[in-house]
């Protein structure tokens, strides 16, 4: 779960610049457990990971098809860099073992989304962006100034 803004400038009915960045408010848990041959015998290794998306921000060049005058479908091409933490925990034979891992990806971005303006400056905002191996799905409200 993330909190994101976005702030853009639509030159024409066509073509828009935009920036966004997004911080993360949460964390996603998995737990698994892993059999290890250990000296020819299986062990069952207990891990969890704490997986959480701390911040991305991403810049883009969106191309707008406007369907009528107030719902409008897009698709957007930018470049970007998300950050990603891991805590991993391990239990195996009364034994415990912690790591941290940060990870920092930068890359193409690129999506596609809908828009529908219920006035001239207020609207409903969904898109999906892809920026490496990070999935970004939002629901937003827009504001035109």
């Amino acid at each position: 779960t993330m909190i994101n803004g976005r702030i853009g400038y639509r030159l024409n009915d066509f073509f828009a610049l935009e920036g966004e960045i997004g911080f993360g408010l949460g964390s996603d848990d998995v737990d698994r457990t892993v059999p290890v041959d250990v000296l020819g015998s299986p062990v069952n290794v207990d891990l969890n990971a704490e997986l959480n998306v701390k911040n991305y921000s991403v810049g883009f060049a969106r191309v707008i098809a406007p369907l009528s005058e107030q719902f409008d479908i897009f698709g957007r091409l930018g470049y970007g860099e998300a950050t990603a933490e891991a805590d991993i925990t391990g239990t195996a034979l009364g034994f415990t073992a912690t790591g941290s891992e940060e990870q920092s990806e930068s890359g193409i971005a690129y999506g596609v989304g809908a828009q529908f303006n219920f006035t001239d400056n207020d609207g409903i905002r969904a898109d999906y962006t892809r920026l490496e191996d990070t999935n970004i799905i939002s629901l937003a409200y827009s504001r035109r100034f």
